[in-house]
């Protein structure tokens, strides 16, 4: 069809076939009669706006602002143009510039269903979920039973803690749509949250049944059956979700921690290493301008830094390998919390020790984490540096606890006393005598040391660290987008 501009019955003719061409999915149809539009008018405002979304719906929304904001230069006033402009920038992660658009739109047409259900979606995206609801009761208000305004006020709800409530969110959008993936993925993840650890396995399954090669799903539901113990069958599922994403780093880590859980060390240790890749987590080091040393070659006549990862307790459990490295001829320089400086700094096998946040030496190689470098795990067993106690603050811990001891001894005696009264007038229980009567005794008996197995244990369970939580990938699935076509 030709357009020209001179024939306003034949635009209009134009833009309605193209529209139409567009909502059946024709999209390479509809965008070649918006283009001959705008070669004959430039600045045709439904074309410009048209066009836009279709860019978009292609994957290139770079294109489709750039056609988007030409439209509203055009054209300012027009809600439906502000609220596609909305949705490009979400798509381009700029949210916080998509919920200005929102609100414009708002402006513009107050109480309108689209925009603020898409309003609502960039406010979960910027993790604002209490306001998030409020905008999804609104357009609840307008539209009861509006499926993708029932997920989302579900994922608001989750946000906020509030599973239980969530549930019933997810359970009404599949009252109206069965078939939803998403409700039944977003679903797993509050039952795993409530502790109905079977239950979220099954909406996981239910979720791969519609959509198989969901890989979140895949990786939540290795966690939910790791959490019943059922570790063989959370690897299988890992390991399709790798198979349909290899790089994605959350079933790796979560991988690693399954492998570690059951004591294959060896290949846990090694994946790991993709805990730094996994959602949530800041880029890797902090740039300490030295290659990282993965055992590749002997340290001898180098100078290692091994600097602290995780928590206080993991740097603990790990510095007793500082005396294996020094033995090889490396001189080790570790870098760990402040908190810890003085405990490890007269650990054998350390050349220097410095806490985190002061001037480090010269290294040629850095390590954080020894696991890929270590021998077979029964070289390791029984191996643990002596770490001395300072004198001084040895002396002044003794004094404590002799003071300690002696507050106890008396509380015990008042404890006694009191369980020894009887009648009326019963004095009142001291603040001493009330904690040790409601505490459990924390005395030790027997021996306290670990054997060779318990200490393989112990690294398996604690292998995460409170740090290095199971990364179960809860992002919200967004509602479809709906383009404004006029």
């Amino acid at each position: 069809m030709t357009v020209s501009h001179r024939s306003p019955a034949n635009l209009g003719q134009a833009l309605q076939e193209a529209v139409t061409l567009q909502q059946q999915g024709r999209l390479r149809e509809a965008e070649k009669i918006y283009t001959r539009v705008l070669k004959a008018l430039p600045d045709q405002f439904d074309a410009l706006n048209l066009l836009g979304t279709i860019k978009a719906q292609r994957g290139q929304p770079g294109e489709a602002y750039r056609l988007i904001t030409a439209a509203l230069k055009v054209n300012p006033r027009a809600p439906d143009a502000w609220v596609n402009l909305g949705i490009v920038l979400h798509a381009l992660k700029r949210d916080q510039e998509a919920l200005e658009s929102f609100d414009k739109a708002l402006e513009l047409k107050p109480g309108d269903a689209d925009a603020l259900h898409q309003r609502a979606n960039a406010l979960l995206t910027l993790g604002r979920a209490q306001d998030a609801l409020f905008a999804v009761d609104q357009v609840l208000a307008l539209i009861p039973r509006h499926p993708q305004a029932r997920l989302n006020r579900g994922l608001a709800l989750a946000a906020l803690g509030r599973h239980e409530e969530a549930l019933t969110e997810f359970d009404g959008v599949l009252a109206l749509s069965s078939g939803n993936p998403a409700a039944h993925y977003n679903r797993g993840i509050s039952l795993f949250n409530v502790g109905r650890y079977g239950d979220a396995v099954a909406a996981y399954d239910s979720t791969l049944s519609i959509a198989p090669d969901h890989v979140k799903a895949w990786n939540n539901r290795g966690l939910a059956l790791q959490a019943l113990n059922r570790h063989d069958e959370a690897l299988a599922s890992y390991s399709r979700a790798l198979e349909i994403r290899k790089d994605y780093a959350d079933a790796q880590f979560n991988q690693a921690l399954a492998l570690l859980t059951i004591g294959d060390f060896r290949r846990g240790f090694a994946q790991y290493e993709w805990r730094w890749r996994r959602t949530g987590m800041p880029a890797q080091g902090r740039g300490y301008g030295r290659p990282l040393w993965l055992g590749e070659y002997p340290l001898q006549r180098h100078t290692i830094l091994l600097h602290a990862e995780q928590g206080l307790g993991d740097t603990i459990q790990f510095a007793r390998y500082v005396p294996l490295l020094a033995r090889t001829g490396a001189k080790v320089v570790l870098e760990v919390q402040p908190q810890l400086a003085p405990l490890l700094g007269r650990l054998a096998g350390a050349a220097a020790v410095v806490a985190r946040g002061e001037p480090l030496p010269p290294a040629h190689q850095r390590s954080q984490s020894l696991h890929p470098a270590l021998p077979p795990r029964a070289a390791l067993v029984g191996r643990v540096g002596p770490v001395h106690r300072h004198p001084t603050r040895a002396a002044r811990r003794r004094c404590r606890v002799a003071g300690a001891r002696t507050a106890r001894d008396a509380d015990r005696r008042g404890a006694r006393r009191f369980r020894r009264y009887r009648g009326r007038g019963r004095p009142r229980r001291s603040h001493h005598q009330r904690r040790y009567l409601g505490r459990a005794s924390c005395g030790c008996a027997g021996p306290t040391g670990l054997g060779p197995a318990a200490v393989l244990t112990r690294l398996a369970l604690d292998a995460r660290g409170r740090e290095q939580p199971m990364v179960s990938d809860r992002a919200p699935v967004p509602a479809a987008f709906a383009w404004r076509l006029g």
